[in-house]
């Protein structure tokens, strides 16, 4: 399969997402529930 360069893009924006995702639920663990609605959605696209 090949990547093509907008997908890869794309693919390390959303790794960056999730890795501020995790920091924010260090930080701030009130905030859980809607980083994991965020998780879900990210799920969801890198499952397409």
């Amino acid at each position: 399969m090949v990547a093509q360069p907008g997908t890869q893009r794309k693919g390390i924006m959303l790794k960056q997402k999730i890795a501020f995702f995790n920091e924010l639920k260090d930080i701030d663990l009130a905030r859980h529930s809607r980083n994991q609605i965020s998780f879900m959605k990210a799920g969801r696209l890198l499952r397409k």
